[in-house]
């Protein structure tokens, strides 16, 4: 079995840190999730008709609104992807058989590239429609 120790030295060791990976992976699903309960909140209490509810208000142009949160869902998302290209690009590639610490670092750049760029995809197809359609149309 492995000494922890030596463990914890060949993580302290990686040209990436733990953080960075995790930044890497999780920024843009943190800009989508952001963009989907910020936006739907925000565009469900602004084209209210009443005041009952949450005595949250919501804002006078739910349109602009929806697009404003887009736009940082999408920074978000890009910081996420350039962390993780970075992460990748940071790391040596793999030999035959790497050691696990450095195995587990490329596993996790991989993965934030490719979240990354899924997710990206997501906050822009779900950014579009408020610029065609008004948050608070309603089918009568």
């Amino acid at each position: 079995m492995a000494n922890p120790a030596m463990h914890e030295e060949r993580i302290r060791k990686l040209p990436v840190s733990s953080k960075r990976l995790w930044v890497g992976v999780l920024a843009a699903p943190a800009g989508w999730l952001l963009l989907e309960l910020v936006g739907y909140y925000l565009a469900a209490r602004s084209c209210e008709p009443g005041a009952s509810g949450i005595p949250l208000g919501g804002t006078s142009n739910a349109r602009v609104t929806q697009v404003a949160i887009a736009i940082v869902a999408i920074v978000i998302a890009l910081i996420g992807l350039v962390t993780a290209i970075g992460n990748w690009r940071a790391l040596p590639q793999p030999g035959r058989e790497p050691p696990a610490e450095l195995g587990r670092a490329q596993f996790m750049a991989f993965v934030g590239v490719l979240t990354s760029v899924l997710f990206l995809g997501g906050i822009v197809l779900f950014g579009i429609p408020p610029f065609l359609v008004n948050a608070c149309s309603q089918a009568r």
